[in-house]
């Protein structure tokens, strides 16, 4: 069994220093693979469901979507406090100690501007709605609380904030995507690997 010896870091993190190859298939915690892949998931219906709602002209399907996209949003603020809250208990472990304090700073920021986009999307999408006369039920049953005024102008304005932060965060998810497959492809470093779930043959 291999042992990691690891040091602690800011934000939950731990660093690696016996530095694994990518061979060995190194993992984070389960939880925090599982939080990763169900938040990517839950982005993908958002994104997909409000594209979709307009290419349809039924109102009955179009209402269905917006749900569909409304409790996603939800939900994706609700997994990332439980996200954020494993990620401090459980830390993580760094497999990208060789990189450059400019690299690493890079990265810190880029998921700290990814967690803000998952809180400030759904809330925002919240106030939309409540500025709309529309209360929100979690998963259509947990009544949660209006948190903005009704204000027709207002929602307009809160809809364009939230349109704009949505392209925002793609920018942010395609430069993740790229910087995952750069450290993958480039350095060899288990970044990649790290979030992805463990096989039988790991």
């Amino acid at each position: 069994m291999q042992t990691e010896l690891t040091q602690a870091v800011p934000f939950g993190r731990s660093s690696v220093t016996n530095h694994a190859s990518i061979t060995d298939h190194p993992r984070h915690s389960p939880w925090i693979i599982a939080m990763h892949w169900f938040s990517a998931l839950l982005m993908v219906v958002a994104a997909s469901t409000v594209l979709l709602r307009e290419m349809v002209e039924i109102q009955s399907f179009r209402i269905l979507l917006m749900d569909l996209h409304r409790q996603a949003g939800l939900i994706i603020l609700v997994g990332l406090v439980l996200r954020l809250a494993i990620r401090l208990r459980t830390g993580m472990i760094d497999y990208a100690t060789h990189a450059s304090k400019i690299m690493r700073f890079a990265a810190f920021m880029a998921h700290v501007g990814l967690y803000f986009m998952l809180a400030a999307l759904p809330i925002l999408g919240w106030a939309v709605c409540n500025a709309h006369e529309t209360s929100l039920h979690l998963m259509g049953l947990i009544p949660l609380p209006n948190i903005t005024e009704a204000d027709s102008d207002w929602a307009d304005t809160l809809t364009d904030y939230h349109v704009w932060l949505a392209w925002g965060m793609l920018a942010l998810v395609v430069l993740h995507i790229a910087a995952a497959f750069w450290h993958h492809l480039v350095h060899r470093d288990g970044v990649l690997v790290a979030m992805t779930p463990q096989t039988s043959k790991d």
